[in-house]
Order: C-alpha cells, then structure tokens, then sequence
C-alpha cells in the first residue's frame, strides 16, 4: 500500500508568515517586506518541490512599488491638524 501522507511544503511556514504579516498590517506588503524577501529565498532554495512558490519571482530580491495608503491618510490627517 502507498504511503499517502505527503511531504509538508517547505515554504508553508514562510507562506503562512507572510499571509498573518499581511493582515496584521491591513494588507500593506511595504509593511511585510521582510517575510516577503524571506519567502522568496526559501523558494530560490526549494523551487521544484513547495507548490507555495508557484508564482514567485526568484531572480530577483522583491522590491515592493505599492503605496502604503494607511501611512499616507495618517500622515494627511496630521497636516490638516496642523493647519
């Protein structure tokens, strides 16, 4: 009888990292770079066995280009108070 138990992906710790840093921090990935970059070098390392890493840029460390808006209305709502 085969073993059905499969091997545990050895990106899921990292993925699962990733998913609780970016609710934590209302969805913002500029908040989470860190796990991010983490993520993406256990995927440089275990490309062709974690399902986690389909998708994954490899070639290159992540370099997030989103605007952190929750950074961005604190900081506006500060300026109007100063007026």
């Amino acid at each position: 009888m085969k073993n059905l138990k499969k091997d545990p992906d050895p990106c899921k710790e990292f993925a699962c990292k990733l998913q609780k840093c970016l609710q934590d921090n209302v969805f913002q990935p500029s908040r989470c770079q860190g796990v991010i970059e983490e993520l993406r070098q256990c995927c440089t390392k275990r490309t062709t066995n974690s399902t986690v890493c389909d998708g994954i840029n490899t070639t290159k460390p992540y370099n997030h280009n989103t605007v952190d808006y929750v950074s961005a209305v604190f900081a506006l709502l500060v300026l109007m108070r100063v007026k």
